[in-house]
């Protein structure tokens, strides 16, 4: 999904790496074609996309290394994390038949296997091996872990994901909020 910029997020800054500005990535996508031959991003959170020149891209350890223009210590890159990294859409090449990028999730409602509304995804994080998913609801916040026992169908286009909680996931987390 794009937004009305045209652009299409393709990852995430999830920390600061090292003490030269660098920043750690999380990848939205499996193709790392794009990424690893990046020359410039767009720099977005809330407001408008920022764009800036990409000096170096590297992998490392399962992650990607991003070294942005103008960015020269550990402080600067830290005030960059949690931002979505953006690029035209036309760099991007077309995804296969079921395939979606996980930013288009950001919205979706989370249903049950009953068919019961139990939220909204609001944002999604990468603390290990899994995705997990931050769900706003009336009845309070929960996260849930995309793995094939709590995720059960995803359908992007009708921005719907149906799960099925494991016993006491949604009281849990509720009740962590109300701590």
């Amino acid at each position: 999904m794009s937004d009305p910029l045209g652009l299409t997020q393709i990852g995430r800054i999830t920390s600061a790496h090292g003490i030269r500005g660098e920043v750690k990535v999380f990848l939205t996508s499996e193709d790392t074609s794009l990424f690893a031959g990046l020359e410039e991003v767009w720099l977005m959170d809330r407001e408008k996309p920022v764009r800036y020149q990409v000096d170096q891209v590297r992998p490392q350890k399962g992650q990607w290394i991003l070294k942005i223009q103008g960015i020269e210590d550990r402080n600067q890159a830290e005030e960059l994390k949690n931002l979505g990294l953006w690029v035209p859409d036309e760099w991007l090449k077309p995804l296969e038949e079921g395939e979606f990028f996980i930013h288009e999730l950001i919205g979706a409602q989370v249903f049950d296997r009953a068919g019961n509304l139990l939220g909204q995804i609001e944002h999604y994080f990468e603390p290990g091996p899994h995705v997990v998913f931050e769900v706003k609801s009336e009845a309070g916040d929960f996260l849930f872990p995309a793995t094939d026992e709590v995720l059960k169908e995803i359908l992007p286009e009708q921005k719907r994901v149906i799960i099925e909680p494991l016993p006491g996931l949604l009281e849990l987390n509720r009740n962590q909020e109300s701590s």
